[in-house]
């Protein structure tokens, strides 16, 4: 999905108003560079993964877990963006059905 739309909403309302708008710079930079990889990644991440690549900010990463920002499954280690998912989802959707249409008119 990351090559077909290499770019994800970004809402500066819902930036300035949520949970990572209390944060430091420090946090939301690493939370923006989180997303980023997320995306292109296709929004299928581990805990493990992010721990590698942000290696330098081990505590940040841990603190965006606690704090709810990033959803962790420790189950899974899967690591979940709610609305980077929803995205993803419809993006999905709708590419799904251009190309169904696109067979019929082919």
């Amino acid at each position: 999905m990351a090559k077909e739309l290499p770019y994800f909403r970004f809402t500066p309302q819902e930036w300035q108003n949520g949970d990572i708008s209390l944060e430091s710079y420090a946090m939301k930079g690493l939370f923006v560079d989180v997303c980023s990889y997320y995306w292109v990644q296709d929004c299928v991440v581990t805990k493990k993964m992010l721990v590698k690549k942000f290696r330098n900010a081990r505590k940040n990463l841990q603190e965006l877990i606690e704090l709810g920002i990033l959803k962790h499954d420790d189950s899974t280690d899967e690591v979940v963006i709610l609305y980077l998912n929803k995205q993803y989802d419809l993006l999905s959707k709708s590419r799904i059905d251009k190309q169904e249409a696109g067979r019929i008119g082919g």
